[in-house]
């Protein structure tokens, strides 16, 4: 409950937002040809100090309660660490699966996103391979985003992409029952991904 406050979702946003202002302000010009920017080195050194914190705080550990069995694999990988898998559950989560049909030719496929716009997470992933069909499937695909407050610089056109903003937990039935296709592009190694279980 207290996660998921107003207080606190707001204290959320104001610090990503400063972390995002930052992470900008920190990155130098990029060169000719290169398509990542390349980081300050006084930034690189806070990022160095922050690692050896981390890896000294990680040391005085006797047994880690891993979250995901793929948090495990990056930890043992890089840490001489012990600790076993105890895996994340939402007790309020049913199996509600039904089949679906798919709507009929003359009805756009309802593509839904549900989480940050942000890289990591995929969307621009999944943006880009949107991009890549064929104009001929234009109007057979509509994608709908919940998550963000905001609409990204590069969104989509609106005939093809629609922003629905934050989503509270009780939204979600409503959410799926307009939902025909789920899709969870996540580049980033995740631990434990609710979007799908919900």
């Amino acid at each position: 409950r207290l996660k998921n406050s107003r207080i606190l979702q707001k204290a959320r946003r104001a610090v990503k937002k400063r972390f995002n202002t930052s992470s900008t302000s920190s990155q130098m010009p990029r060169k000719a040809g290169d398509s990542k920017p390349m980081i300050h080195p006084e930034r690189a050194n806070e990022y160095k100090e922050l690692r050896s914190y981390y890896l000294e705080m990680y040391q005085m550990i006797d047994e880690f309660h891993f979250n995901s069995q793929v948090a495990k694999e990056i930890f043992t990988a890089y840490l001489n660490v012990k600790g076993k898998v105890l895996s994340i559950r939402h007790r309020h989560m049913a199996d509600r699966r039904v089949l679906k049909s798919f709507p009929s030719a003359d009805e756009p496929l309802r593509i839904a996103y549900l989480g940050p716009v942000d890289r990591y997470k995929g969307f621009f992933l999944l943006q880009e391979a949107l991009d890549q069909l064929p104009d001929t499937q234009a109007g057979q695909w509509h994608l709908h985003v919940y998550g963000n407050d905001g609409i990204p610089a590069s969104a989509p056109p609106a005939e093809h992409c629609t922003f629905h903003g934050r989503y509270e937990p009780d939204q979600l039935a409503g959410i799926f029952a307009e939902t025909d296709l789920l899709i969870v592009p996540s580049v980033w190694k995740e631990t434990f991904g609710f979007d799908g279980l919900e």
